[in-house]
C-alpha cells in the first residue's frame, strides 16, 4: 500500500506542479486567449495566481515533506486541500460554464487526492 500511495503522490504532484506553473508563470492574457483555459476570462488574475500558488504548495507537500521526513502530518492535509480545491473548481468554475471535460478531470484528481489523504492517515509516512 505504501508503494501505491507514493506512486499516486508522485503522479498528483507532477500534475499539480504543471498546472501550477502554467497559472503562475504564463502571462494572464496568454492564458485567457487559450481555448482550453476559457475559465480564466471570467476570473481575476489574482484568483488564477492564487490557485496556482496553492496547487504548487500542495504538490510540494505531497512529496517533499515525506522525502525529507519533516512535518509529515501535513501530507494528508495537503492531499485534502488539493481535493477541496478540485471540488471548488469543478462546482464553481467549470460547472456553470458547462465544461464537462474539465469537471471530469477535477473529479478524477479530487478522488485520487482523497485516496492519498485517507491512505496517509491509515498508513503514515516513515
Amino acid at each position: 500500500m505504501n508503494t501505491l500511495l507514493w506512486v499516486l503522490q508522485g503522479m498528483l504532484a507532477a500534475v499539480f506542479m504543471m498546472a501550477a506553473a502554467m497559472k503562475l508563470f504564463q502571462p494572464y492574457e496568454k492564458m485567457a486567449a487559450d481555448p482550453r483555459m476559457g475559465w480564466v476570462k471570467g476570473s481575476s488574475p489574482g484568483l488564477v495566481r492564487t490557485a496556482g500558488a496553492t496547487e504548487m504548495l500542495g504538490a510540494i507537500a505531497l512529496v517533499v515533506l515525506g522525502v525529507i521526513g519533516f512535518a509529515q502530518v501535513l501530507t494528508p492535509l495537503a492531499a485534502f486541500g488539493l481535493a477541496a480545491q478540485m471540488l471548488i473548481a469543478g462546482a464553481l468554475i467549470h460547472r456553470p460554464r458547462k465544461e464537462t471535460a474539465m469537471m471530469a478531470m477535477n473529479g478524477m484528481l479530487m478522488l485520487l487526492a482523497l485516496l492519498v489523504g485517507i491512505g496517509r492517515i491509515i498508513k503514515p509516512l516513515g
